[in-house]
């Protein structure tokens, strides 16, 4: 019998099948694991097979529209073999260059009906209730002098 949390996620799992047709079908192959220690998901290879691991506690907390953008984001990895090149054992590395990742999937997925952005629902330390749980870069406000001034700088040889 599953758990409501289990019933939960298959039910995110059934509605990739409309918007990520891809990351249902990625996910359908993969070992799924709750993991009580972990603080959100993330994906991993292990005996060369992929490991999608969920707190459960962090996947309750989320919207129904925000759980499939995080799947869709942790299937980005996948797609993008960020779990299968990256083996830094050098943890602040590690730290940076997962935080770059992030940052490039998450400007790849679009906030639509059906998929948004997860967001704090109280404040936690520093973030506020409302603000952004995920990592998107600021929007650059270039003038026209200061993205000359940039370009100029660029060396071509």
């Amino acid at each position: 019998m599953m758990t409501e949390i289990e019933t939960s996620f298959q039910g995110t799992l059934c509605r990739l099948v409309f918007y990520s047709p891809v990351s249902f079908n990625l996910l359908v192959g993969m070992n799924i694991v709750q993991n009580t220690a972990m603080e959100t998901m993330g994906v991993c290879v292990k005996a060369g097979r992929i490991t999608l691991a969920y707190n459960p506690t962090f996947f309750d907390s989320l919207k129904e529209d925000e759980r499939t953008f995080v799947l869709i984001h942790e299937m980005m990895h996948v797609l993008l073999h960020h779990c299968t090149h990256r083996m830094s054992g050098d943890r602040a590395r590690a730290y940076k260059e997962n935080v770059a990742m992030d940052l490039a999937i998450n400007c790849m997925i679009r906030e639509e009906a059906g998929i948004a952005y997860p967001r704090f629902k109280k404040d936690v330390g520093e973030k506020k209730k409302g603000e952004l749980m995920c990592l998107l870069p600021k929007p650059l406000r270039l003038t026209s002098s200061s993205m000359l001034s940039t370009v100029s700088r660029i060396s071509f040889s």
